[in-house]
């Protein structure tokens, strides 16, 4: 019964209120996102991908398989770090990191909500103190001058860090971005229209599917 009425619901909002992240939701699966725009880019063997937010890999093995390119693949969760080392061993193409990257350097708590783990919500009673590093010195500690591609999917992470590496300047560093944004995160609408304007001003944006995914690639 509840998930009748949540299907009713979602109808609703989406034909008569025509609510953006649903109606961006359906326009997602129907051009098959995953399997498409999320790995089309022009990139080759030795291009640098972060994976930002990498859960147990799926990304990263997806983008390697297409391009043989290098992914260091950012995860804070032991759990999901220690799958992705079995997952990858052999691989020295696929570079788990059991942190994950901020516009700070710190401990956090990290919620246990599977692939919504976040440092910004809470909404259960376990978790994990995680590890989290500034972008800015890490991306220096690893001796990368530029990268072709930065994944973001770190459950509201994305608002802080994007503002650090527009204000750092550091976003010019970055060919291409595929962004997550997430709506639970406060004044979240605002925010996103803000770093959009920001970001529009080094980068274009190439598609987007409100708050679903969208990617942007660096002015020449």
């Amino acid at each position: 019964m509840a998930s009748t009425l949540e299907n009713i619901v979602k109808i609703f909002k989406r034909s008569i209120l025509r609510d953006p992240f649903l109606l961006a939701h359906k326009a997602w699966r129907q051009a098959e996102g995953d399997k498409t725009l999320r790995l089309d880019y022009d990139l080759d063997h030795n291009s640098i991908v972060f994976d930002v937010g990498g859960y147990i890999g799926d990304f990263a093995q997806s983008i390697h398989a297409k391009y043989g390119c290098t992914v260091y693949l950012f995860e804070p969760s032991k759990h999901n770090f220690e799958r992705c080392v079995q997952r990858f061993a052999g691989n020295d193409k696929i570079i788990p990191l059991n942190y994950g990257l901020s516009d700070q350097t710190g401990e956090f708590w990290l919620s246990d909500d599977g692939d919504g783990a976040s440092v910004f919500r809470d909404t259960r009673s376990t978790g994990e103190l995680v590890e989290m590093r500034a972008i800015g010195p890490e991306i220096n500690r690893l001796g990368i001058k530029n990268i072709d591609l930065v994944k973001l999917n770190i459950e509201g992470g994305e608002f802080p860090l994007l503002q650090y590496l527009l204000v750092s300047d550091l976003i010019r560093r970055i060919r291409f971005l595929q962004i997550q944004f997430h709506d639970f995160f406060p004044e979240a609408s605002v925010l996103r229209d803000s770093i959009r304007s920001e970001l529009a001003r080094t980068h274009t944006e190439q598609w987007c599917f409100t708050f679903l995914w969208e990617s942007w690639e660096r002015k020449l």
